[in-house]
C-alpha cells in the first residue's frame, strides 16, 4: 500500500503538477550565545527557504527549559501582521509572509547563577496560502550564563618537565567556559609556552607565570620547568615501559627510593613514588 502512494504520487506529479504541493520553510532560532547575569538580550524566531507558495502563517510556543537561568520577558513585534500571547507566537499575512520580513524577536533576561538552558519552539507548524500545513519538530538552541565573579582556573601551579604539557581551563560551578573570548599568554616564552586553547609546554628550567583573561577578569598560575621530564625515572629523554616497570618496583619496595627517583617519580608531589605515580606514567607510555 505505500509503495502503491509513491507511484500514484509520482504520476500526480508529471502529470499534473499543479496539484503536487511544492511548499517548504525552515524556522530556527539565531542570536549570541553567551550572555552575563542580569543582563537582558533578545533571540530572533526566523523563517527561512520559503519555496513555491506563499506562507500564511506560522506559529509555535517558546519555552525556557530553566526558568532559573533564563526568564522569558516577552515577544516584539518585527513586521506588519505578527501576534503574540503570552510565550506563544504566530506570523499571519493575508498576502504570504516573505523571507526577509518574517523575525519575530524573543526578550529575555540572565539571572543570577552560571548555568546553561536551552530556548526551545514547540509544535512549531506552518501553513500556506494553498491549504499546506507543515508541522516541524522542536526546535532549541543553548544558551550560556555566566557570573564572572563565579570563575576559577583549574591550577594554580604546574610542576612541568622539559616537553612535557598540562592543560589549564577557567569554569564556574556549572560548566567549564570553552571561549574564544579567554586570551592566554606566558611571560616568558623561552620558559614555557602557552597556545590559545590554554595548553601550556614547559620548554626549559625556570619559572614563570601563565595568564588568563576573560572579560577584563585576570587569571595566573605560576610554571615551573625541571630540567629533565617527568616520569623519566633512568633520565633517557623518554617515557616507556622501563620506567613504569622502574616505578612499580619503587612502590613495591623491591627497588630502593633515592631522591634521584623522587625529583622525577613523585608526580603528585607527596614525597613517594606510590600507586598514583605509578599509574601517571603507565598513562603517558601509554598516551592516554
Amino acid at each position: 500500500m505505500k509503495y502503491n502512494k509513491i507511484i500514484i504520487s509520482f504520476f500526480l506529479f508529471i502529470l499534473f503538477p499543479h496539484l503536487v504541493s511544492a511548499a517548504s520553510a525552515k524556522m530556527n532560532i539565531e542570536g549570541n550565545t553567551e550572555f552575563y547575569k542580569e543582563q537582558s538580550f533578545s533571540m530572533n524566531i526566523n523563517l527561512t527557504d520559503i519555496k513555491e507558495n506563499n506562507l500564511m502563517s506560522a506559529g509555535g510556543k517558546i519555552i525556557v527549559s530553566d526558568p532559573d537561568c533564563v526568564e522569558f520577558v516577552s515577544l516584539e513585534k518585527t513586521f506588519q501582521g505578527v501576534f503574540t500571547n503570552n510565550n506563544i507566537f504566530a506570523y499571519s499575512a493575508i498576502d504570504g509572509i516573505k523571507e526577509d520580513t518574517s523575525i519575530v524577536k524573543i526578550n529575555l533576561r540572565a539571572k543570577q547563577k552560571s548555568c546553561k538552558t536551552t530556548i526551545q519552539i514547540t509544535e512549531p507548524k506552518i501553513a500556506f496560502t494553498d491549504g499546506t500545513k507543515l508541522a516541524l519538530e522542536t526546535i532549541q538552541k543553548e544558551v550560556m550564563v555566566l557570573n564572572i565573579d563565579e570563575i576559577k582556573i583549574n591550577q594554580l601551579k604546574v610542576l612541568l618537565g622539559k616537553n612535557e604539557t598540562t592543560t589549564l581551563n577557567l569554569y564556574t560551578p556549572a560548566f567549564q567556559i570553552n571561549s574564544h573570548l579567554i586570551t592566554w599568554k606566558s611571560q616568558n616564552n623561552q620558559i614555557a609556552s602557552v597556545d590559545e586553547t590554554g595548553n601550556v609546554k614547559g620548554l626549559q628550567k625556570g619559572n614563570t607565570i601563565i595568564e588568563s583573561n576573560y572579560q577584563g577578569k585576570q587569571f595566573f598560575t605560576e610554571v615551573e620547568v625541571l630540567e629533565f621530564l617527568r616520569g623519566d625515572l633512568n633520565r633517557d629523554g623518554r617515557i616507556d615501559l622501563t620506567d613504569v616497570l622502574l616505578a612499580l618496583r619503587i612502590q613495591m619496595n623491591l627497588t630502593p627510593s633515592s631522591n634521584y627517583y623522587l625529583e622525577t617519580g613523585d608526580i603528585n608531589g607527596n614525597k613517594v613514588i606510590d600507586l598514583t605515580d605509578v599509574l601517571y606514567i603507565l598513562r603517558v607510555q601509554m598516551k592516554i
